[in-house]
């Protein structure tokens, strides 16, 4: 792969557009995740990301996601920069900008390098992209994206050992994210001649994910990715993310963590003509083909109404690999707009990137942008009673848990998390009745060892301090 020096430029300004982010702190699940995440933090326990699933730390997390080479990643990332957040972000820059280096690979395989280079800048540029280019936790998506990308360009070419290096990548995907299952469809149509000779150069990728298949049964105790605790799902939920979806990839403003989606089968008025559009235009050629298969099936996993909640099923970082499809299909488009328009659209993708990536600076902006969207979210006031009551804003903290705790919630989970930081912001302001009670509440929810020594300390406490 050769680049010439405007692709070298732009891999350069995509790094400067980002570099802000390298100010940013560790946040949501970068806590759990990372900074109090014994499992990463020591060699010793590598051998055992390949023996359990990714939240192993946790017991209470639900057994679903099978994940070594991710965690192999962050312990990397801990051995080099420790708990120094400006070298993870730097690193996740870096991702990024390999990302788009594939982009352009990928595309340069049936279009000219202009137009390889408009695709990339395209991706490289944006803003949905901002969730998944500031928040550490979501380093695995450019590194899914470099190594399937890779895959698929070396299985197009002849000889074994691109079939080999081919099959490699994909394996490493399948051990860096459960949604690379679906890449052996999109070879296996891309490289589509007849049923035999297809089959037969696309035997090894089902191999591998059947042996893949095998070992996260043995691991985890199942094949497919599910949740235990679902209600009967609401399938109407299904062409309401998908109308998210394709509005975010047309219109990225105002984005966030936390959405709550209201099902409609209204949105199957955007999703069916959207979809049967795209079919038209799989059938133009093998680059159009491409293009519309990674845009649609690697949104196939993440609809998965049984392992996700509703609150969960839109996620901006899932359409990170969908991107490249878009941007394929949107590329070639632009050699009919004047150049000043697109450099004015380059130039608002730029600002939209900044203005998107501030959003995970910080829990506060990560929470209160949350609130902005919906100004009820439990996730969201929890979340930013957390931020408040770790800046020693106490007050502020307790002013929004309150009235939370009285309203119906999802999970006993989510509340003994309210439960214990109004215990908290109690106990520093020196209100030991209060956080006795709620520090009571929690352990009453799920008994624990560090719970019950608060709650010894604050009674063994003389009662005038009380």
């Amino acid at each position: 792969m050769v680049f010439r020096r405007p692709m070298i430029l732009l891999l350069g300004f995509t790094a400067l557009t980002f570099i802000g982010t390298c100010t940013f702190q560790f946040v949501y699940d970068d806590n759990l995740q990372i900074v109090e995440n014994p499992h990463v933090q020591a060699w010793h326990f590598a051998p055992s990301y390949f023996t359990r699933h990714v939240w192993a730390q946790d017991p209470d997390a639900p057994h679903q996601y099978y994940r070594p080479l991710f965690l192999l990643i962050l312990r990397l990332l801990h051995a080099v920069f420790g708990l120094w957040s400006p070298g993870w972000h730097f690193a996740l820059v870096l991702c990024h900008v390999g990302a788009v280096a594939c982009v352009y690979w990928l595309v340069q395989q049936w279009k000219s390098p202009q137009t390889a280079l408009t695709a990339a800048a395209l991706f490289a540029l944006h803003p949905v992209h901002a969730e998944v280019v500031s928040w550490v936790s979501a380093i695995g998506e450019p590194c899914l994206l470099i190594v399937l990308i890779g895959s698929l360009v070396l299985v197009r070419r002849p000889g074994t050992w691109n079939l080999v290096a081919a099959s490699v990548l994909y394996a490493l995907g399948l051990l860096l994210k459960e949604t690379a299952v679906i890449w052996p469809f999109v070879i296996f149509v891309v490289l589509y001649e007849d049923l035999g000779r297809t089959i037969r150069r696309t035997l090894p990728f089902w191999g591998i994910t059947a042996a893949y298949l095998l070992i996260r049964a043995a691991v985890l105790g199942d094949v497919v990715v599910s949740a235990n605790d679902r209600s009967t799902p609401d399938f109407a939920l299904i062409p309401t993310a998908l109308g998210h979806y394709f509005f975010h990839l047309v219109w990225p403003v105002k984005l966030s963590e936390f959405y709550f989606l209201h099902a409609s089968w209204m949105y199957l008025v955007v999703v069916i003509p959207v979809l049967a559009g795209l079919i038209w235009v799989a059938g133009e050629g093998q680059y159009q083909r491409t293009a519309v298969l990674i845009l649609l099936l690697p949104l196939v996993p993440v609809l998965n109404l049984k392992a996700l909640r509703s609150e969960s099923l839109l996620q901006d970082r899932y359409l990170y690999i969908p991107s490249v499809g878009f941007v394929m299909l949107i590329a070639p488009l632009l050699k009919l707009v004047p150049k000043p328009a697109v450099a004015i659209l380059m130039l608002a993708m730029i600002a939209g990137c900044i203005r998107e990536s501030k959003t995970w600076s910080d829990s506060e902006h990560l929470y209160g942008r949350a609130l902005e969207l919906s100004p009820t979210d439990q996730r969201a006031r929890d979340g930013l009673a957390r931020a408040y009551a770790k800046q020693g804003r106490y007050g502020e903290a307790i002013n929004i848990l309150e009235p939370l705790v009285k309203e119906p919630q999802p999970s006993a989970r989510r509340l003994q998390q309210s439960f214990m930081t109004l215990a908290y912001s109690h106990e520093q302001m020196g209100h030991s009745e209060q956080a006795l009670a709620y520090y009571t509440a929690a352990d009453n929810l799920y008994p624990r060892p560090d719970i019950e020594q608060h709650i010894r300390a604050l009674q063994a406490a003389p009662a005038s301090s009380r």
